[in-house]
């Protein structure tokens, strides 16, 4: 009975202290927050803080802004690192591949009276030609074959310029290049830019336990280079006619390891 009162009064505070903090907050707006600041001086003056405490604050701020820009600094420092070292690997690791190259090159084709010159590619036409460094600077003559870094031909020197080539490639449709096997058997190799087309033009033997079709110097060549491998493709014969169709794997690019094969020169 007498609990019922008791809730009314507290509710009545409850709602005044609710009206009296909203009247301060509206006063203390309404008046550029004067009342509390009023407050905070007090406070200040309750609780004053020294000049020493107050500029400790101010070192241990001054300490930890000079920190965070020095790990800041250190961050940027570690990754240039990082992005040079990056930079470092990929170098070395195309080092390592043109070495790798030059090795299966010098494996595959090790004929002492020639000298390899390695070609960059510079610009392809639409026909699928390139234009390749070195001209008549190194004494390039049209026909000199071209090598990938296998000892495979993969072209030869159609024109050539002062300081650049240009080349026929066997993706290019104009390839046509002569070739002999193991058995005396000579063959035309041409291009349909997807596929090399091989069929003989001069039979000795006939053998299709071909592995290679090489350049030769019947048809004006330096030597025997590999043009196509055909141990492990279906090869045709009849009426005494040898012939095969091989898929062109090699991609160029401008990246491509790829020689200019020449005759060394002699004194």
């Amino acid at each position: 009975m007498f609990q019922e009162p008791q809730k009314r009064r507290n509710y009545i505070i409850y709602i005044l202290f609710i009206f009296l903090s909203g009247s301060i907050f509206l006063v203390d707006i309404f008046s550029n927050k004067k009342f509390s600041n009023l407050i905070s001086d007090n406070i200040d003056f309750l609780f004053p803080v020294s000049e020493e405490a107050s500029g400790l604050i101010d070192s241990l701020e001054l300490n930890f802004i000079k920190n965070k820009n020095a790990l800041i600094s250190e961050n940027i420092r570690l990754k240039n690192e990082v992005i040079e070292l990056r930079k470092l690997k990929l170098i070395n690791e195309r080092l390592v591949e043109e070495i790798r190259s030059n090795n299966e090159l010098i494996k595959n084709v090790n004929l002492e009276n020639v000298v390899y010159y390695k070609t960059t590619i510079l610009i392809k036409n639409t026909e699928d030609e390139y234009l390749i460094s070195g001209g008549r600077n190194i004494n390039l003559n049209k026909n000199d074959l071209i090598l990938n870094e296998e000892g495979f031909v993969v072209g030869y020197i159609v024109k050539v310029f002062d300081d650049h080539s240009l080349i026929s490639t066997i993706i290019n449709s104009q390839f046509s290049i002569p070739g002999i096997d193991k058995y005396g058997n000579q063959y035309l190799i041409t291009s349909n830019r997807e596929e090399l087309l091989i069929n003989s033009i001069y039979i000795e033997e006939v053998n299709i336990n071909i592995d290679y079709i090489f350049t030769d110097v019947v048809f004006d060549h330096i030597g025997q280079f590999p043009i196509v491998r055909l141990s492990n493709e279906e090869v045709s014969s009849a009426n005494n006619k040898i012939s095969a169709v091989v898929g062109i794997d090699y991609k160029f690019n401008f990246n491509s390891n790829i020689y200019i094969v020449k005759e060394k020169w002699k004194p």
